[in-house]
């Protein structure tokens, strides 16, 4: 494969083959024949693909989402880079067993999760879940895990999704949610002030009307 400019003065990818089809009384060459076929189109193509697949693993990696696929015909499941990295492992190109899976989840999170694809294989059923993880360093994530199906005909023969890792937005949750309560704490502590301070206004004026009286 090498380049050649066009007579118009663009660049081309060619795929020369070339063998040697005569040799003389000696056994040296004399005659090589070939072909040159124009791969410009495919190189085109590799390339678009190479930067999508870049750009791909980039913006899942700037999101904290990574993708994954369940293929039942083979039993297995493939992850993307930023989906072996929300689990703390390094990227495989080996297929992931099904069952490793559900080792990450907490046990109510497995629960939620095996009951959510039990039902997207009998029915369809997409499903949107928050699921804990442990993560192969034994650090807690939480997880946003999405799923979707592929069907042939009626049948479910692909499940796919993404898994985004949310740990920093259930923490911000969780301090906003401390922060309403303390709020609210204020306001009552304030407002039981402001009835105290009106009793004790209302009690200062009998008191006033008492020491007249005596």
């Amino acid at each position: 494969e090498y380049r050649l400019r066009a007579r118009d003065g663009s660049w081309r990818w060619i795929f020369d083959r070339g063998k040697v089809v005569a040799r003389d009384a000696d056994n040296h060459p004399i005659r090589v024949t070939g072909a040159a076929t124009d791969i410009t189109l495919r190189k085109r193509i590799e390339a678009a693909l190479v930067r999508s697949q870049a750009l791909l693993e980039q913006t899942q990696q700037a999101a904290g989402m990574g993708g994954w696929e369940y293929d039942l015909r083979t039993r297995t499941i493939f992850w993307t880079k930023e989906t072996w990295r929300i689990h703390d492992l390094p990227p495989a190109d080996e297929p992931l067993p099904e069952e490793r899976v559900f080792d990450f989840c907490t046990p109510r999170s497995r629960e939620q999760l095996v009951e959510a694809v039990q039902r997207a294989l009998s029915d369809g059923h997409p499903f949107d879940l928050e699921l804990e993880i442990v993560t192969a360093s034994s650090r807690l994530v939480w997880a946003r895990c999405i799923g979707r199906v592929e069907l042939a005909g009626e049948k479910v023969v692909r499940l796919f999704g993404s898994l985004q890792d949310i740990t920093r937005n259930k923490k911000a949750d969780e301090d906003r949610q401390k922060l309403q309560l303390k709020m609210l704490e204020a306001q009552k502590l304030e407002s039981l002030g402001v009835l105290a301070g009106g009793i004790a206004h209302d009690f200062n004026n009998l008191l006033t009307v008492i020491m007249g009286n005596a």
